[in-house]
């Protein structure tokens, strides 16, 4: 019998691989709290987290948090390609199908139909800065490309590196779905280019991980 689409939908994590952030609230953040304005990142078993200092009880995520058995995991390799394009897909579980399928049709109203093909089908898109005339491209579990356009050729500037959250440690793996974190990204470069400049981690071209 063929899955019904509500089916694939339906956000049921596996618990023998994470607690959900719904019973994290539930038990300890919800009944002192509140709910928070950016929501609760999930807590992946072994993940550490890195999150922005302004993030309301960050200081809850500042170590792994336990495997179902209790043992507490060694952050991921992050000199290894390969261990971090796996672990990026250890982290799939914390994020939605709802939120990714959300954040996917606000995208689509902020960029132009061949941005969004090329995004959907890429999972990159390509948009070119009207104050500075930068060229930026945005992708999906991976840093922003900026590059500078020339009559001929476009070079290199920097791989831009930011998540309004927080992201997984080792991974390109935000704390917030990843269109979420491509559309944050891409607003904050139409409104402030130069703050979205500051506030990231800037990578040479060198940079293996920018590939990986």
């Amino acid at each position: 019998m063929q899955p019904q689409s509500a089916d694939l939908l339906e956000d049921r994590p596996s618990e023998a691989d994470y607690i959900t952030m719904g019973e994290v609230i539930n038990k300890y953040l919800a009944p002192q709290y509140g709910h928070s304005w950016a929501g609760y990142p999930t807590l992946m078993a072994g993940m550490p987290m890195e999150l922005h200092p302004r993030f309301p009880f960050a200081d809850l995520y500042t170590k792994p948090f336990p495997d179902p058995d209790g043992i507490v995991k060694d952050p991921p390799d992050i000199g290894n390609p390969f261990s971090k394009l796996f672990d990026l897909c250890m982290v799939s579980p914390a994020w939605g199908l709802r939120s990714e399928i959300r954040a996917l049709r606000k995208l689509k109203r902020h960029i132009n139909h061949m941005q969004f093909h090329a995004y959907f089908m890429t999972g990159a898109f390509p948009a070119i800065s009207e104050r500075s005339k930068v060229g930026y491209l945005f992708r999906r579990l991976r840093p922003t490309i900026a590059f500078a356009l020339r009559e001929t050729h476009s070079r290199f500037l920097a791989a831009l590196c930011s998540h309004p959250i927080g992201f997984y440690s080792g991974t390109h793996a935000g704390a917030l779905c990843p269109t979420d974190d491509v559309l944050a990204q891409y607003l904050l470069m139409v409104a402030d280019e130069h703050y979205f400049w500051r506030i990231s981690n800037q990578h040479p071209w060198e940079d293996q991980h920018l590939w990986t």
